[in-house]
């Protein structure tokens, strides 16, 4: 007799090779994140310096022209964050939806799994039982052929 063969194999190796590439994307969108929280917390404290310059300037009866200078760094550094912050939620919308692909991929492929589990186990139940059968009928035939009609 052949061995257990599931038609949907080739199938099953696909949707496995798209869980696999779903978990890449979900990696990459994972870092991108991460890169772009880090950007956006570089640029708050670099803010929080930038007040602690002003408040020093401030008490140091600093120049006008210095703390002008120290308001357009301000102004850019908040620009700076507005882009990061924008950054940032582009990216976690990138990481929902490749965390729903990668949940919906693993699904997928986890069906497939589960069914060629399941007929692997209904075709070893089926293979007992024909070889039972064919091991019953030899017996029979030899008990025939010893003349053992006991019953």
């Amino acid at each position: 007799m052949r061995g257990f063969r599931f038609r949907l194999e080739q199938l099953l190796g696909l949707r496995a090779a798209a869980e696999e590439e779903t978990a890449r994307k979900l990696a990459d969108a994972r870092r991108a994140v991460d890169e772009a929280q880090s950007s956006v917390d570089r640029i708050v404290g670099s803010e929080a310096e930038l007040r602690e310059q002003v408040g020093r300037a401030m008490w140091a009866a600093g120049t006008v022209g210095a703390v002008q200078n120290l308001d357009v760094v301000r102004e850019q550094l908040a620009r700076q964050r507005l882009a990061a912050e924008a950054e940032l939620s582009r990216a976690e919308g990138e990481l929902t939806e490749a965390l729903e692909n990668h949940r919906r991929a693993h699904q997928e492929r986890e069906i497939l799994d589960r069914l060629r589990t399941r007929r692997s186990a209904e075709w070893r139940v089926e293979n007992g039982r024909r070889e039972q059968a064919v091991l019953d009928e030899s017996g029979r035939g030899r008990g025939a052929a010893a003349g053992d009609w006991s019953s």
